[in-house]
């Protein structure tokens, strides 16, 4: 432990330099290779001038999806900070080709088009602008997508379209607005009513996402609401209100947080870097929090199994839940701060990028997918640990288990040994409850991102994704849908108590042992 301590604060040490491109989203920046370059640093791109401190060397591009591919290195600017940009698909003589992320020449020598564009500025009027002279152009950025179609707005009115000063492209077929990083602009061929093809300045945009993509988003959407269920059903019923149940309400609440944030981050598009920001070092938090009251929950049921209930505690269950707390939340935060240091002291250059944590450099969420090292510093790598950890203890509660069976099976009471002694399937099912709340699932994610590379196991990769998106339907099966749950709910709906309902105290499974002295073995989350 202090080990780790110890890295992490020699990481918060680390010297402060300055950024390539300050505050500078990568579609934001143009292509400075053919510029033409003053003394002082500075560059002209087409009719501004970009200072030197807008300047960095780049080696890779970004797709829409956050996709990071390798280029060779080459000289960007950040243009869009000196003025609106507004980004073209291809070349000025160039046309984009449908579905393809290829651009050709079209059938005369010199492109002619109507380059004025209806443009709402932020005030609501509308104005026609030049784009050519008005806006600052980017030509280099890679087209949005492979699938993609052009708005045709002269022959179906369901493509029209609006462009906004910001950058914003409203379609208003489907009333959605999207960011720079979704649509591109470029002459197209467009048949006219008389037959006659003419080009005209379109955008072209991606089709909607993939079923795929869509089955995350629907997955993580319905996990969200059963968490949210389960938490309720955790707190509202009186016997479940123990250390446990609250720890295990605390790490959905955790999950419900990341979820969220993850599923707006995939919808919304159109952020800004300080919102970008916000929600990757947020979510970051939510998931590493989740992760240490797993731990908890990990240790605090190993401890539970090997305990008695005649062995006097050295803490009250509030002490305990306040120092798990700590340690949970705190923990999380201190990871927290590292990478928010890192990312705003590191020089974001390619010789440091495996150093970068990289939250909204490439997406508004902490790096998951790179191939430099750096997410399995900062996320798979404490995941691991963690998971590790919560392997540990699962053996050893499984063992416990496994001993305390042997006990009551060696008992000479057979209404003691009848009313107490677990089945072979009931054990079975309390071994899965046990595995999915220590986070065996999250392994998935492990394998995922070490395999990302390997085309083989793209289909399994998946299934893993699938599952991982679905935690909170498993989790809601197995921890509210069996029938000890089922049956408090039905009794506190019904108005009934016990004993143990008025003090939410009972947290195992009540045995006796050969002198006749009751002892618990397990926490009621399990059972």
């Amino acid at each position: 432990m202090r080990s780790w301590i110890g890295l992490l604060l020699s990481l918060l040490l680390i010297s402060s330099t300055k950024a390539d491109i300050p505050e500078c989203d990568y579609f934001d920046t143009v292509k400075l290779t053919d510029s033409v370059k003053f003394p002082n640093g500075s560059y002209l791109y087409e009719n501004i001038i970009i200072p030197k401190e807008q300047t960095g060397e780049y080696d890779y591009e970004i797709l829409v999806d956050g996709v990071k591919v390798d280029v060779p290195k080459h000289l960007r600017g950040c243009a869009c900070k000196l003025g609106t940009c507004i980004r073209f698909c291809c070349q000025n003589n160039l046309v984009l080709v449908d579905d393809e992320r290829a651009c050709e020449k079209y059938t005369s020598a010199e492109l002619k088009y109507d380059p004025f564009v209806n443009v709402t500025l932020n005030n609501g009027t509308e104005v026609r602008r030049h784009v050519l002279n008005e806006f600052i152009v980017q030509h280099d950025l890679p087209v949005p997508c492979t699938g993609h179609f052009h708005l045709d707005a002269l022959n179906d009115e369901t493509m029209s379209w609006k462009l906004f000063e910001n950058g914003v492209l409203l379609r208003n077929g489907d009333n959605r607005s999207l960011s720079k990083q979704e649509y591109c602009m470029q002459p197209h061929p467009i048949q006219t009513a008389e037959g006659v093809s003419i080009l005209m300045l379109v955008p072209h945009n991606c089709y909607d996402p993939a079923p795929s993509q869509l089955l995350y988003i629907i997955l993580r959407a319905v996990s969200i609401i059963l968490f949210l269920i389960t938490c309720i059903v955790y707190l509202w019923i009186p016997k479940l209100r123990t250390l446990h149940g609250y720890c295990f309400v605390c790490y959905m609440l955790c999950l419900v947080v990341a979820f969220t944030l993850l599923t707006v981050d995939n919808l919304h598009r159109d952020w800004t870097q300080y919102g970008c920001k916000v929600n990757g070092y947020v979510g970051y938090f939510a998931v590493m929090a989740g992760f240490f009251w797993l731990t908890v929950i990990s240790f605090d049921l190993w401890n539970s199994f090997r305990g008695n209930n005649y062995t006097v505690r050295r803490h009250t269950n509030m002490y305990r839940f306040f120092m798990y707390s700590l340690y949970a939340w705190g923990a999380a935060a201190l990871l927290t701060l590292t990478i928010i240091k890192i990312d705003h002291s590191v020089d974001d250059n390619v010789d440091n990028e495996p150093w970068l944590p990289g939250v909204a450099m490439h997406s508004c969420w902490i790096k998951t997918q790179d191939d430099k090292g750096s997410a399995l510093k900062y996320f798979f790598g404490p995941m691991a640990l963690q998971i590790i950890f919560n392997m540990t203890m699962f053996i050893l509660t499984a063992f416990r288990i496994v001993e305390v069976k042997k006990e009551l099976e060696s008992l000479n009471l057979p209404e003691a040994r009848e009313k107490h002694l677990k089945s072979d399937n009931q054990t079975f099912r309390m071994f899965v409850r046990l595995f999915v709340i220590m986070g065996i699932m999250w392994t998935f994610e492990i394998f995922a991102y070490l395999l990302q590379n390997n085309a083989s196991w793209e289909s399994v990769l998946k299934i893993f994704d699938y599952i991982n998106c679905a935690q909170g339907v498993i989790i809601f099966i197995l921890f509210v849908l069996k029938r000890s749950v089922m049956n408090l709910i039905l009794d506190r709906i019904r108005g009934i108590s016990s004993a143990d309902d008025e003090d939410g105290s009972d947290e195992g499974i009540a045995l006796q042992d050969r002198d006749g002295v009751n002892k618990k073995i397990g926490p009621n989350i399990l059972n």
